[in-house]
């Protein structure tokens, strides 16, 4: 998965295990906390390789008032129930977002449940009314589009990556 994560409105740091097991994720109890953003992907790659068996690494961080979660599976992204209750339950906002070569995919929910949803494969599929920075889109949206609409929501990740501290959860890998 080329982008995978999921950014919950306000400080949900405490939750994120329970966040992590209701998305599917079985937590191993192994994990790195403080590390820099531009040394994630090392040290995620130096857990996984220290691991007894089939792992991955959820990165998360809080910034601009939002807690990010991120994996490489994209089991979060493709979570949209599981979005729509934390909403519901939080009486927050959250996004989710995912691409890779073939697909990309999109969702904001509210606390009254999925407001928009796109997710493009071999078809489009749209829930929803449409967003305003989505006229910005450039036909099949890309990567630099869900970008932009990270950005239009406050994140610069850029800015994210070189100064913000994570938390890497080691998690046990999707089957």
């Amino acid at each position: 998965m080329q982008l995978s994560f999921v950014m919950i409105q306000g400080d949900h740091g405490a939750r994120i295990d329970e966040v992590l097991r209701r998305a599917g994720h079985a937590t191993t109890g192994r994990e790195r906390c403080d590390v820099p953003g531009c040394l994630t992907w090392h040290q995620a790659a130096e857990l996984v390789r220290s691991a007894p068996g089939p792992r991955e690494v959820v990165r998360v961080t809080r910034d601009q008032g939002w807690t990010i979660l991120s994996d490489e599976s994209g089991r979060l992204s493709c979570a949209p129930d599981l979005w729509s209750a934390i909403a519901r339950e939080t009486g927050k906002q959250v996004l989710s977002f995912c691409a890779d070569d073939e697909l990309w995919a999109f969702s904001v929910h509210g606390p009254e449940g999925l407001r928009r949803m796109v997710v493009v494969d071999d078809e489009v599929l749209e829930r929803g009314a449409p967003l305003p920075i989505e006229s910005l889109f450039s036909g099949k949206a890309t990567v630099e589009d869900l970008m932009s609409l990270v950005q239009s929501m406050g994140i610069d990740f850029e800015r994210v990556n070189a100064t913000a501290s994570y938390r890497l959860v080691e998690v046990e890998a999707a089957a």
